[in-house]
């Protein structure tokens, strides 16, 4: 098998900025859910988070992990040869490549992912809507500000 074209300098360092832009949002969002539950008058019951991304939807941590992966799969990804370069007859890596995804795993682990935090998000969004009926703010969406 041939060597995987290395990401570029420019992919690292956007991923890397993303990476840590992200797992700094949630670290923040992860702390805001948190204080809510050190009032010991607040215990057993549950608060409507507010701040920051809070304001707009209601798992900001969740879209923070996204970004994670997302960051991931930029650092992570290959240049993708155009398709004559690599499909030779009696090609293992045309073999490889075509039919095991093996170029589009970290894309694949980042939409799984998305998917999964998108589906728990909107579970979540529904339960404060219901728990917290006219109370909860009518604008914020689930997990994508605006839209979902």
């Amino acid at each position: 098998f041939a060597r995987d074209p290395a990401p570029s300098i420019m992919q690292m360092a956007l991923g890397a900025l993303l990476c840590c832009y992200g797992q700094a949002q949630q670290h923040i969002h992860h702390k805001i859910l948190a204080a809510l539950r050190k009032d010991a008058s607040s215990r057993g019951q549950y608060s409507i988070p507010t701040g920051r991304w809070f304001n707009t939807v209601s798992c900001p941590h969740y879209l923070a992990e996204i970004l994670i992966y997302v960051a991931f799969a930029i650092m992570l990804n290959e240049d993708m040869p155009p398709c004559g370069t690599f499909v030779q007859p009696n090609s293992q890596l045309a073999m490889s490549s075509v039919f095991g995804l093996r170029r589009y795993k970290h894309l694949i682990l980042c939409i799984w992912v998305a998917t999964n935090l998108t589906v728990s998000a909107h579970k979540s969004h529904g339960w404060y809507k219901r728990h917290f009926g006219s109370k909860y703010p009518k604008h914020r969406k689930a997990i994508i500000p605006l839209i979902f």
